[in-house]
C-alpha cells in the first residue's frame, strides 16, 4: 500500500471529486453484483408477461425495446460500470421459445 500513497495523495489533493467518484462507484458495484441476478430474472420475466399478453401491439413493442441501440448502449454501460445484466434479444427470445416449449409439453 506504500507504493500507490503517493497516487492517491496527488488525486486526493488535486481531483478530491475523482476519489470520491470512484469510492462511490465502487460501492454501488458491490451492491449491484448482489441485486444483479434478481433483477436480471425481474426484468425478463416482466418482459415475457407483457410479450405473452393477448395484446399483438406489445410484443413488437419488447422486440423495439430490446432491439433499440439505446437499450443496447444502456445494458452495455450497466454492466460494465455496475455489472447489471439485463436481457439481450437473444437472450430473451430463447427464454421464450423455452417458455413456450414447457407450456406445449404440459
Amino acid at each position: 500500500m506504500n507504493e500507490l500513497a503517493p497516487l492517491l495523495d496527488t488525486l486526493s489533493a488535486q481531483h478530491g471529486w475523482l476519489t470520491a467518484a470512484l469510492a462511490w462507484l465502487a460501492s454501488v458495484r458491490v451492491f449491484a453484483k448482489l441485486c444483479s441476478p434478481q433483477l436480471n430474472v425481474f426484468f425478463a420475466e416482466t418482459l415475457l408477461w407483457i410479450h405473452d399478453s393477448p395484446d399483438v401491439d406489445d410484443d413488437a413493442f419488447v422486440n423495439r425495446l430490446l432491439a433499440n441501440p439505446i437499450y443496447r448502449i444502456t445494458a452495455w454501460l450497466l454492466d460494465y460500470l455496475l455489472s447489471v445484466k439485463l436481457p439481450t434479444l437473444a437472450q430473451f427470445r430463447a427464454l421464450h421459445e423455452a417458455q413456450q416449449q414447457q407450456k406445449n409439453d404440459r
